[in-house]
């Protein structure tokens, strides 16, 4: 019985001795990100919209600038830019922006 076991375990240590690589997931060829500068006095709500349907990038705080990744949108999408003062009291669009790369935008 004691043989049998020995033979059992030496097999199962057989088989873990298997080579593992560990590798990293590709980048993204075409990352697209906005560079929103907010020249207002309050905070803006930043929206991509591609399609009629708005993709919500964050927020970006008063007189500040923030970089904003864009996901799920191919490099060369055409899509319209919006953004909205937190307070509700203006909103900012820019039509016809085709994405590639960094697009910086300005607000006011």
């Amino acid at each position: 019985m004691r043989a049998l076991a020995v033979v059992a375990l030496a097999a199962v240590l057989a088989g873990c001795g298997r080579k593992v690589e560990v590798k990293t997931a590709p980048q993204p060829a075409n990352q697209i990100a906005l560079d929103v500068t907010n020249n207002a006095a309050v905070g803006m709500n930043v929206d991509v919209i591609n399609g009629g349907n708005d993709i919500f990038l964050g927020q970006v705080a008063a007189n500040s600038t923030k970089l904003m990744p864009v996901p799920g949108l191919p490099s060369g999408t055409t899509v319209t830019l919006k953004a909205t003062a937190t307070d509700g009291s203006h909103t900012y669009s820019k039509a016809g922006v085709v994405l590639s790369g960094m697009y910086a935008w300005t607000v006011p």
